[in-house]
């Protein structure tokens, strides 16, 4: 559902609309799902900033291609990704919202992902997302603790 910004005195819009730094009639806010362009959709994850999203489409090659942001990573070791609350500071996300993250894209339809470093997949994405999740999870958790 998308929504013209109105900035109204002691409501506190969706995401992070706070942060918007320039106002006008073609800004404008969604909650969790927005089409921008045709055949391009925008899901809000959280995990980075309450609004944090992700952009999917379909390529040329007809597969699903995702931007991620800083909320999912793909990192060097292919067919992985990350979860984090701040890169720069390697802050981490818990358990629960990554598990959150990775529910809110089940259902999406990608293949590739490119993120915001420079680091990518090339194909398996979803499943790498989805894995990367529940691995990532019981490490924040505690469950390997007695490896390290």
């Amino acid at each position: 559902m998308e929504r013209r910004f109105r900035r109204r005195p002691g409501v506190r819009l969706p995401g992070d609309v706070d942060w918007v730094q320039r106002r006008g009639r073609t800004i404008t806010t969604y909650f969790h799902e927005a089409a921008p362009l045709p055949g391009v959709s925008l899901r809000r994850t959280g995990g980075h900033f309450p609004g944090s999203a992700v952009a999917v489409w379909t390529g040329a090659d007809g597969t699903g291609v995702m931007l991620s942001g800083d909320s999912i990573g793909p990192v060097p070791r292919d067919g992985w990704v990350t979860f984090m609350r701040s890169f720069p500071n390697y802050l981490p996300l818990s358990a629960a919202v990554v598990r959150r993250i990775a529910s809110a894209v089940s259902d999406l339809d990608f293949d590739r992902m490119y993120g915001n470093f420079g680091q990518q997949i090339s194909n398996g994405a979803h499943d790498a997302v989805q894995t990367s999740a529940e691995r990532y999870a019981q490490w924040v958790s505690g469950v390997h603790d007695h490896l390290t």
